[in-house]
């Protein structure tokens, strides 16, 4: 079994799944316990920062200040790159899923549950007996 769950520092659950710094992946044997745990760069992240920077400003001396982030349309963006980092994954656990991220990971047919914990192995614990 492999568990994705979001973090910027590899000890904790990030705040907020789409802009997490990366995944953490752990891989179980049939026991629950972890046999490897791999991190998963997240692409997403960096370019929604570069569309933040888009949409306060920060490029219109470079001609940018277009008001929308680049790939966004009309408040909808995708998350094809979290989609395709995480399609290997038997869940996704989170402690908050933006609305457009969460529709991304059902059309994948990635599953989702909400984790119970900050650290990132007793939110694995809390996962296993539930």
């Amino acid at each position: 079994m492999k568990i994705a769950i979001a973090t910027n520092d590899r000890k904790n659950i990030a705040q907020r799944t789409g802009r997490a710094k990366e995944f953490a992946v752990f891989y179980l044997d049939s026991q629950g316990n972890i046999t490897k745990e791999e991190y998963r760069i997240n692409e997403h992240a960096k370019h929604h920062h570069e569309d933040e920077s888009h949409k306060t400003g920060e490029h219109r001396r470079h001609g940018h200040g277009h008001g929308h982030g680049h790939g966004h349309h009309h408040g909808e963006h995708r998350h094809d790159e979290v989609v395709e980092l995480l399609k290997d994954v038997d869940v996704l656990l989170y402690k908050a899923l933006g609305k457009y991220m969460r529709k991304d990971m059902e059309e994948a047919e990635i599953p989702i549950a909400r984790a119970h914990g900050e650290d990132l192995k007793e939110i694995i614990i809390n996962y296993l007996k539930n």
